[in-house]
């Protein structure tokens, strides 16, 4: 849930993509869209171990429905990718990864700059301290560049 500002705080498989020693168009099919595999791929390398660990927790949570039921529908979760459209995929990479946009408070859309300034409406933000998708860093930046006066943050340890 916590969204990523200041994609300079980003780790693993990104920071890799921002170094440009991974190309978007390295990544996409013959459709030109990247692949749910690759996406899926992507998420798994930021924590490589984390299926034998979720494995080895469900062994031990076998006989707690609850937990089993959780554990079902977050790995229907992780693994319902879509492919992504390349030409979309090439715009992120460049705008939000290597030149970090975001941060400075606009993106540009449609020929024009969208400021985060502009948004008045109450905004929660989520940060997530041991988070290995968003860290920290990288997602507080928001509350600081956006215009709303009922900004909270939700901290989750």
């Amino acid at each position: 849930m916590a969204t990523p500002i200041d994609f300079s705080g980003m780790t693993g498989v990104l920071q890799v993509l921002v170094r440009g020693q991974i190309e978007v168009d390295d990544l996409l099919d013959d459709t030109g869209n990247v692949p749910a595999e690759a996406i899926h791929r992507m998420f798994r390398t930021m924590k490589p171990t984390a299926p034998i660990a979720s494995y080895a927790n469900l062994w031990e949570q076998m006989w707690n429905d609850q937990f089993v039921e959780g554990f079902q529908a977050m790995s229907r979760w992780a693994r319902d990718q879509v492919p992504f459209p390349g030409a979309c995929a090439r715009q992120g990479l460049e705008l939000l990864l290597r030149r970090n946009v975001l941060v400075e408070g606009r993106v540009p859309l449609g020929g024009r700059d969208v400021e985060l300034a502009s948004i008045r409406q109450p905004l929660l933000t989520i940060v997530a301290e041991h988070d290995h998708l968003v860290p920290p860093v990288a997602a507080r930046p928001l509350m600081d560049l956006v215009g709303s006066e009922d900004d909270p943050e939700l901290r989750l340890l």
